[in-house]
């Protein structure tokens, strides 16, 4: 696999693409859908090393946002993330409630649609050396997207599952659940963030990466042991 994407990735130069969409369409070529070397069983255990990967990417866009710089951003990035998300929303959901003639197929795909995948972008933003206020937004973006991504989501499924009698317990214990894993999560990160941060203090920067890679190998680890959502 990797070997095929290194290929990829020099077609993909030749080709004037981006490195991630070189990535993507090996991926899509090996995959199930057309010469099936990797199979979905081989898709499945190979789940941890994409969780794996993701943290480091998200670790490494968390690193951009300075609590200052944040705060800089944060009012006009909430004017635009509402105007992007309330719009996907209602577009997805409306459509495929309309197609595939199921409400509860429209809301689920509709929160779905709100994620934006971190690895894409903030890859093809790296490829260029991206600077300036649109990079900064999208990267603002990019983080705030997929966090309401994944609260709604979680919200809607529950009340969905409810709905349709498939829930084994009331809405509210469910509900319960869910916020205190998702809490549970955010600490976990934050905590993992202020070592992180803490460890960069101490350690030369030649160090960085390593610090890096086992924290976020700890908290996968914990989240597994603990059974929380990564």
């Amino acid at each position: 696999m990797l070997c095929t994407a290194l290929l990829g990735s020099l077609v993909g130069q030749v080709l004037r693409l981006p490195r991630v969409v070189s990535y993507l369409l090996v991926g899509l070529l090996l995959g199930p859908q057309v010469l099936n070397q990797v199979t979905e069983h081989a898709l499945h255990s190979l789940e941890v090393v994409g969780e794996f990967a993701i943290s480091l990417v998200l670790f490494n866009m968390g690193c951009r946002f300075t609590v200052p710089h944040f705060r800089r951003l944060l009012p006009r990035v909430l004017q635009l993330s509402a105007g992007e998300l309330g719009l996907t929303f209602l577009l997805v959901s409306i459509t495929l409630a309309v197609m595939a003639q199921s409400w509860e197929a429209g809301l689920l795909f509709g929160a779905l649609a709100l994620a934006t995948a971190p690895a894409t972008t903030i890859l093809v933003l790296k490829e260029y050396d991206s600077e300036g206020p649109v990079t900064e937004y999208t990267t603002a973006l990019v983080a705030l997207n997929n966090i309401a991504a994944v609260c709604i989501f979680e919200v809607l499924f529950l009340a969905v599952r409810h709905f349709g009698g498939e829930a084994s317990e009331t809405l509210f214990t469910a509900l319960g659940e869910l916020v205190s894993s998702l809490g549970a999560s955010v600490l976990l990160g934050l905590l993992a963030g202020v070592l992180v941060s803490y460890g960069c203090g101490l350690l030369a920067s030649r160090y960085w990466l390593l610090l890096l890679v086992a924290v976020t190998a700890l908290v996968l680890g914990l989240c597994e042991y603990w059974d929380l959502p990564y």
